[in-house]
């Protein structure tokens, strides 16, 4: 949390002043069992291995309190580097001046890989330590398909294949389908998942016989992080997903499997109908 409060007055002037200090951050000390109203803000961004940052706020009375050197965080009870907050006085320059506070934060541009969730993330000293435990949520699955008098005349057609989604469902999900014709002619699309259905462009390719189609619906369920347990402060998780490429090696994205995710394949039949003199559809 970062705020800039312009003092007025020579007096408050000199209190500011007085807090300044000589040494990196600057503003008051204080012990973490001091401090009340204390808040954990954990932002992770959904995708394995990846960031990590976690605000600690709390209630500052004293303008700018920082944490004492004996301060540390950990991960799973691994150190990591903690931001013990940071004051910076500006001085009068045609106006009042003012000062900047920062309050402390951990910020991790990957979770180590071999950190299993749930992550544990402490940041204490000798008088407190606050933590709050996040990780994957439980995904809701749905039920894809089935295809009732589904039939494709043309590589211009879309296909929607039904699903039914759970009350309270809100994991994203993330869709890829294999096609094969009776002749072994295949393609591989992706599919965007809706509320009612997965819709898939494009499914066949020109070319391909009329016949039954083989079709293979691969879905990547993806749970959002969630708190598991918060200790000594109130806690907030905001899980921020990243798209994932369903399609593995032909796209530039995230790999789902990756990711931590949850798959499910579902096989279905089609018929490919057109009024091709030769059988061969456009």
């Amino acid at each position: 949390m970062s705020f800039i409060s312009r003092v007025t007055g020579l007096a408050v002037l000199g209190v500011a002043l007085g807090t300044c200090g000589c040494g990196p951050l600057g503003g008051e000390s204080q012990d973490i069992d001091d401090l009340s109203n204390k808040t954990l803000k954990v932002t992770h961004d959904s995708v394995a291995s990846s960031g990590l940052t976690v605000a600690f706020d709390y209630d500052d009375h004293s303008q700018c309190s920082v944490l004492d050197s004996d301060a540390f965080a950990t991960l799973n009870g691994r150190s990591v580097s903690l931001f013990r907050g940071e004051y910076q006085y500006f001085p009068p320059q045609g106006d009042d001046g003012g000062f900047d506070c920062t309050h402390p934060s951990v910020t991790l541009a990957q979770i180590p890989s071999d950190l299993s969730p749930p992550w544990t993330i402490e940041i204490g000293d000798s008088s407190q330590v606050v933590s709050a435990t996040f990780g994957p949520g439980t995904p809701n699955a749905f039920d894809v398909g089935p295809l009732v008098d589904v039939a494709l005349s043309s590589s211009r057609d879309q296909l929607d294949v039904p699903i039914v989604r759970h009350p309270g469902d809100t994991t994203p999900a993330y869709a890829a389908a294999t096609f094969t014709a009776s002749d072994g002619q295949s393609s591989v699309r992706r599919g965007d998942v809706y509320q009612p259905y997965i819709r898939i462009l494009n499914p066949i390719a020109p070319g391909w016989p009329a016949g039954p189609i083989a079709a293979q619906i691969d879905v990547y369920y993806y749970p959002p992080d969630s708190l598991v347990a918060c200790e000594n402060a109130h806690c907030s998780m905001t899980a921020v997903p990243d798209d994932c490429d369903a399609l593995p090696g032909l796209g530039a994205g995230t790999p789902c499997s990756s990711l931590h995710t949850v798959s499910a394949t579902t096989d279905l039949t089609l018929q490919l109908s057109c009024a091709s003199a030769n059988g061969v559809c456009d």
